[in-house]
């Protein structure tokens, strides 16, 4: 596989842990309104650290489990995977978590939760290209 296509690769996968968070979240609101809630909180008490963060365990279980899953995914690649793919996966979930809470902000907003989805994968994935850019310049 070509360096490019290495550096797609790891940038899609910074994007795993927000898709199970996003599919958690579905369920937490096909469940109990949990996003609805959950956004509808957020705005009410203002942008906190505190309250998303006490919102978003109390009304979205679901999406952390998915979230915690994904970025467990990510790191076993690098940890079982080639040798070479592990720089990729850390630079992806170290982009992801860099990414986390811009995304909870986003999401809190009045944007539409699908476009703060893909602004936060892309978000994610822009960070890991310049992790794994920084991790490759010093091995």
């Amino acid at each position: 596989m070509g360096m490019k296509t290495d550096r797609l690769q790891f940038a899609l996968l910074a994007g795993l842990p927000m898709g199970l968070a996003a599919l958690g979240a579905l369920l937490d609101e096909r469940r109990s309104l949990g996003l609805t809630l959950w956004r509808s909180a957020c705005r009410a008490s203002g942008f906190s650290l505190r309250s998303l963060a006490v919102f978003t365990l109390d009304l979205l279980p679901l999406a952390v489990i998915g979230a915690l899953l994904g970025g467990l995914i990510v790191i076993a690649g690098g940890a079982f995977g080639r040798a070479r793919d592990a720089h990729g996966a850390l630079a992806a979930h170290l982009g992801c978590a860099a990414a986390m809470p811009l995304g909870l902000l986003l999401c809190a907003s009045a944007l539409p939760a699908f476009a703060t989805l893909v602004m936060e994968v892309t978000i994610a994935g822009l960070a890991t290209l310049v992790v794994l850019r920084l991790l490759r310049a010093h091995p």
